[in-house]
């Protein structure tokens, strides 16, 4: 004797919740350890690498926002006191992506996803604007291939973890 899903009252099955005992058809069905489940009954959850809760993104958005504000203080004390230039700028635009990624990634115990992406190039590009505004880096050094490079790596490196 066929019945109907609980669900989906046109289609006609012969299976049944493992746990429940509601009709279930082909299109509800849930394969588990333990049998063929309805939704309801087989708990699906995100991977918790995934899953990202308001703290995660509140000590990653501070540690970053640390992180940015000792990088940018130490370069600007190395280009005033003991070596500057392009080439060391452009350096620590890779040395910036670096940072970026490590920090975000250890604030937020290893989790991964799209969002940690974004939060991570925005901290990138946050922290360009920095290196450009406080350490005096012209824009025609960001267009040149070493300054594409830099930021192509930079950005790269502070995506990779996520």
């Amino acid at each position: 004797m066929s019945n109907t899903c609980y669900k989906h009252k046109s289609e006609t099955t012969n299976l049944s919740c493992a746990t429940c005992d509601y009709s279930i058809c082909i299109k509800c069905v849930i394969h588990t350890p333990t049998g063929i489940k309805c939704k309801n009954c087989a708990n699906l959850k995100k991977i918790p690498t995934f899953e990202i809760t308001p703290v995660y993104f509140i000590r990653g958005t501070i540690s970053i926002m640390i992180t940015l504000t000792l990088f940018t203080i130490g370069l600007y004390f190395l280009n005033s006191y003991i070596i500057s230039g392009v080439f060391i700028n452009l350096l620590a635009i890779i040395v910036l992506g670096f940072l970026i990624g490590q920090t975000l990634s250890f604030s937020v115990n290893y989790k991964r996803g799209k969002f940690l992406k974004l939060i991570a190039v925005i901290s990138f590009i946050t922290g360009i604007i920095l290196i450009i505004v406080i350490n005096k880096l012209l824009l025609i050094n960001l267009f040149s291939i070493y300054g594409a490079a830099s930021i192509i790596i930079g950005t790269y490196l502070s995506v990779d973890k996520f």
